[in-house]
């Protein structure tokens, strides 16, 4: 009896000095083959099968024995090795793209197909006839050609005409593709960059007889060295259980009479430090204890047009690797620019492998038709709820449909004699209550496009910043977005459709709103006329004391008073000063009531301070370091126990409580100064909080 242990290697090589390499060629297979290897087989070895290089392969646990097809060439492309010990396989078929062997009433086929795919169906062909055997049939080599969309990456598109014959022959013969890990891609062009492409060319499958004498069965894809192809070795074990499961909440816990005490003890452990430090710390523990930690192998960084010195400082900011698209996302083929059909054709795919594994022949209408609802439908959902999709992808998806729904397969040629149209109507007018995927796709481009609109979603913020002009007109260009399409040619629906439902008014707005016309106040009124402007007053950093100043001068010059405002990161005022000045101008009093309002804020202990004036001369003089000669002085002994100051200007609406507190000042006897802990009894009158204040100007 033998072990059912088998290898497959493509040696083929780009490489032009094939005689020079032979040696470390052949050491190559000697290093790859094992001693409990049952069949071996190396296609295109490119080296004559003589007796000289036989020694030169070191494969000791091999018979001398090989079979190979002769093609007439000077290197027979199929080489097929056997243990020594087992018996000699009997040869069913040998040709040049394949040969089929039968050892110990199991048969198994190794294959080279052509790279012509016309040339391939020969293959088809000549193979089929094992799939009409009941006996346990394996079909192991380079088939030279992808069986999905997600087989190959970079280069042209995939060739959909000869991956739908090769589909086709999987599904007439009743293979399975077996269980495999290692690399999901087994042949590389050795380029790198743009030019890169990898592809799924050699693979394992089986039939249902294989499948249930070796329950075990699976394949590795090994490494690559000195090919371009990995190869392939299959054996038959119990497949181990994964140590990466995740973690998982089973509801018997909650039975168990100690699971709420255990809960608790854990959380009500004495943690020192701020309340989010103890949530991490407890979060923390969840973590270790559930297994559920963060993956950066699997996470990926995209980054946009940079330099490269750019994007290595990011990268080892965030220790993730540099992903590329297109690439899949929970299912969701993630894609930058125009959506292809390459992109899609997965999808479909995925519907037709769904139709061929249920056997649709031994199944009733009704149940035909619950499978489609409940299944099929539903695979396409979340792309349709992302990419606008192709017409002739979705006439080939629904062809999918109408075949099985009839036929029970994917693909047939019947006539029907029930119009499609009718099919999809609902009961009550005659139809069995289909969905065309085109309504799908269509309804769940308008969904997306409301959120679109809902001024809520942060993604929708982001979209409309990037797709609405400043002239509030919608982008006509898609700016390498793979959705805008879809969006925006669902806008016209959507808008034909939108109105007003009675609510708590927390989402209308008097101003932006389409109330009573097509446009809203704010577009019916010219912006050269708008008469107020939102201003808003904004908060100091957390440490950092805010001082807002300002002056009245009873006349310019005359005389006059400053006044300041402390305040500090959530708004509180600490306190109030107004001052009577003598004869100023009003630039003078400007620059004297920001140093004044400094020197006060060092004395009360303050080292980091904001000011901000309603004064941009005296701002920018400031800045400038060009304030009154007369003031350099005083403005030097003011700063120097300050750690940071930084001035600003603001609008005089916004800064209307010192205003009122510097004419206070302008009032008040020489000599004389109002000082106030809090905020002052007058300014409670004049400010109040979360009220929005209205001054024409």
């Amino acid at each position: 009896m033998w072990d059912k242990t088998i290898r497959e290697w493509d040696g083929s090589s780009n490489s032009r000095e094939v005689d020079r390499e032979a040696t470390m060629v052949n050491q190559s297979w000697a290093d790859m083959v094992e001693e409990g290897d049952d069949l071996l087989c190396i296609v295109e070895p490119k080296v004559q099968q003589d007796a000289k290089n036989l020694r030169r392969l070191f494969m000791h646990s091999m018979d001398r024995e090989m079979l190979f097809f002769d093609n007439g060439l000077s290197f027979p492309n199929i080489w097929v090795f056997w243990r020594k010990g087992l018996s000699t396989p009997t040869v069913l078929a040998s040709y040049k793209q394949h040969i089929t062997v039968s050892i110990e009433n199991v048969i198994v086929s190794f294959v080279h197909a052509d790279w012509s795919y016309i040339r391939r169906r020969d293959l088809w062909k000549d193979l089929s006839v094992f799939g009409t055997s009941n006996l346990p049939w394996l079909v192991v080599g380079n088939f030279n050609v992808v069986l999905r969309g997600e087989e190959k990456r970079g280069g042209r598109g995939v060739r959909w005409n000869a991956s739908t014959e090769f589909q086709d022959f999987v599904d007439t013969s009743c293979l399975l593709e077996a269980y495999f890990y290692g690399s999901y891609f087994t042949w590389c062009n050795g380029q790198m960059g743009n030019k890169r492409i990898l592809c799924k060319l050699d693979r394992m499958l089986c039939n249902q007889a294989w499948s249930n004498l070796f329950s075990g069965w699976k394949y590795k894809v090994l490494a690559r060295s000195n090919s371009d192809h990995s190869p392939l070795v299959g054996w038959n074990l119990g497949i181990a259980k994964p140590t990466n499961i995740p973690f998982r909440f089973c509801n018997m816990w909650i039975t168990h009479d100690s699971f709420l005490q255990v809960v608790k003890d854990n959380w009500e452990q004495t943690l020192e430090g701020d309340p989010l430090y103890q949530i991490s710390c407890k979060l923390r523990r969840l973590k270790e204890t559930s297994g559920q930690v963060f993956s950066s192998e699997k996470s990926k960084l995209f980054l946009g047009a940079m330099t490269n010195v750019k994007k290595q400082k990011i990268k080892d900011i965030f220790v993730f690797d540099e992903g590329c698209l297109p690439r899949t996302y929970l299912g969701i083929p993630l894609v930058q620019g125009r959506v292809t059909k390459e992109i899609l054709r997965p999808l479909v795919d995925n519907m037709k492998k769904k139709v061929t594994g249920w056997a649709g022949n031994m199944l009733s209408l009704q149940g035909r038709e619950v499978l489609i609802q409940s299944v099929l439908s539903s695979i396409s959902i979340f792309s349709m709820g992302i990419y606008k999709w192709l017409v002739s992808v979705i006439k080939e998806g629904e062809r999918i449909l109408h075949n099985f729904l009839w036929f029970g397969e994917p693909e047939s040629k019947k006539a029907c004699v029930v119009a499609w149209d009718k099919v999809y109507k609902p009961y009550k007018e005659g139809g069995i209550n289909l969905r065309r995927l085109k309504d799908i796709n269509q309804s769940l481009m308008m969904k997306l496009t409301w959120n679109f609109l809902n001024p809520k979603d942060e993604w929708a913020e982001f979209m409309r910043a990037k797709f609405i002009t400043k002239s509030g007109n919608f982008s006509t260009i898609t700016k390498g977005s793979s959705i805008w399409a879809g969006v925006r040619g669902a806008l016209e629906d959507v808008s034909a459709h939108l109105g007003w439902v009675i609510g708590d008014g927390e989402c209308i707005d008097l101003w932006r709103d389409n109330w009573c016309s097509p446009l809203s106040l704010k577009d019916m009124i010219n912006d050269d006329a708008i008469p107020w402007t939102d201003l808003n007053a904004k908060l100091p950093h957390h440490g950092e004391i805010k001082i807002n100043t300002d002056e009245a001068a009873r006349g310019n010059p005359g005389k006059g008073g400053i006044g300041y405002i402390f305040r500090d990161s959530e708004g509180k005022i600490f306190g109030s000063f107004a001052q009577r000045l003598g004869l100023v101008s009003n630039y003078t009093a400007e620059c004297k009531a920001i140093i004044k309002g400094v020197d006060l804020a060092a004395s009360n202990g303050w080292l980091i301070a904001w000011v901000e004036s309603d004064s941009k001369a005296a701002v920018e003089a400031f800045h400038s370091d060009n304030i009154p000669w007369n003031l350099e002085a005083e403005w030097a002994n003011a700063k120097r126990s300050m750690q940071q100051i930084r001035i600003s200007a603001t609008w005089r609406e916004a800064n209307f409580s010192v205003d009122a507190l510097s004419k206070r000042g302008a009032y008040l006897q020489d000599g004389l100064c109002e000082f106030n802990l809090g905020r002052p009894e007058f300014l409670k009158k004049i400010e109040i909080l979360m009220q929005e204040y209205f001054q024409f100007c």
